[in-house]
């Protein structure tokens, strides 16, 4: 289950692992000083995200942020840095104290150079990261490293790149995983590492791609500015989408009921597609400056950063602007599923995730 732009980055993950300092530090007090409250549309029944008085602190840069319920209950947080992930859990509505993640042997998961691609099944079962010559797969509940899944093309990725972009992706189910070879799409089985198919070769490069949250259709953003949806089980190509952006697709992701496809550029603009025929909804002219590098979505709201830029949160329904909130330089964000809680990862100094509470 992803909640951030597809970012390419080395990725954090929280849970219920081992302590290991001095790479995990206890949650600290972040002094709401140190940001500007949001400003917000008045009267909006919309998000009005604050933010709360307890940051994430992983005393590094953060690269990438998912959520899982490895356990059925408890609401895992994993983020990554350029040390390896992290793992907290919510007890009670409250965070815990972070842990790194270990195998069952007390290693760190984390093997060769780690780029922070990082996917979990909406399943909460399996987790998946991305390294320069593999991508690795994990059963969340007893944290065993089940495949190694080798990567072909890894000189020609543009790991490390961004955080924006994203190159694996989990099926709803957690059977299937999808990997971007720079100019193709391999699909692979879990359950025994199979290749199933691989999407053809295009001319251009493949800069994002996702899984559809019903598990039936890929759908991957390319540097020919346009959007491909192909169907999962026979990789068959469905439809073309010329997106009409003026520079390269920054951010793709598909709202959770399937009905909507987002796509942010880094020419600001964000375009909201329907889903079932490709037919262009509308178009924002968002205000930040160096594009629409990172977008998350749920199905009643759009929330969209660029690295050095405030994060704008729109209306799904019309692209109405609903509240603008002063985040710093971002790296990542994540929503929770429930759409009450917004992470916000950078490179500054401090270190810190900081946790925004919607509270409408």
């Amino acid at each position: 289950m992803r909640f951030y732009t597809r970012s390419i980055l080395p990725a954090v993950i929280f849970g219920a692992i081992a302590c290991n300092a001095p790479i995990v530090q206890s949650l600290q007090q972040f002094s709401r000083a140190k940001v500007a409250q949001p400003s917000v549309v008045a009267n909006s029944p919309y998000p009005n995200f604050r933010l709360s008085d307890s940051a994430l602190d992983v005393d590094a840069e953060t690269r990438a942020i998912a959520f899982s319920k490895p356990n059925g209950w408890i609401p895992m947080i994993y983020v990554t840095t350029p040390r390896g992930i992290l793992t907290w859990r919510v007890v009670d509505g409250k965070l815990t104290y972070p842990d790194q993640l270990t195998d069952r042997s007390g290693k760190n998961v984390v093997f060769g150079d780690f780029y922070g691609e990082l996917e979990t099944s909406d399943n909460g079962q399996i987790l998946a990261y991305g390294t320069n010559e593999s991508i690795r797969i994990l059963r969340l509940d007893d944290r065993k490293l089940l495949r190694v899944i080798p990567r072909h093309n890894r000189d020609l990725l543009p790991i490390g790149e961004s955080s924006n972009h994203s190159n694996i992706a989990i099926s709803s189910d957690g059977k299937t995983i999808i990997s971007n070879e720079s100019y193709e799409i391999n699909v692979w089985r879990v359950s025994d590492g199979q290749l199933l198919r691989t999407i053809p070769r295009y001319q251009s490069f493949i800069v994002s791609l996702t899984i559809s949250p019903d598990g039936k259709n890929i759908i991957a953003a390319s540097t020919d500015k346009k959007i491909r949806v192909w169907r999962l089980n026979d990789g068959q190509l469905l439809r073309t989408i010329n997106t009409g952006h003026q520079d390269k697709i920054e951010s793709l992701v598909v709202s959770p009921d399937g009905q909507n496809i987002v796509s942010g550029s880094k020419d600001k603009s964000i375009k909201v597609w329907r889903f079932s025929d490709g037919k262009l909804l509308y178009t924002i002219v968002s205000g930040h400056p160096e594009g629409a590098e990172r977008i998350v979505s749920n199905n009643n709201f759009i929330i969209s950063a660029g690295r050095n830029s405030n994060t704008q949160v729109w209306r799904l329904s019309d692209g109405r602007l609903l509240q603008e909130i002063s985040t710093g330089r971002l790296n990542s964000i994540a929503l929770s599923p429930d759409g009450k809680t917004l992470f916000t990862g950078g490179d500054n100094a401090e270190g810190h995730v900081r946790v925004w509470r919607n509270v409408n």
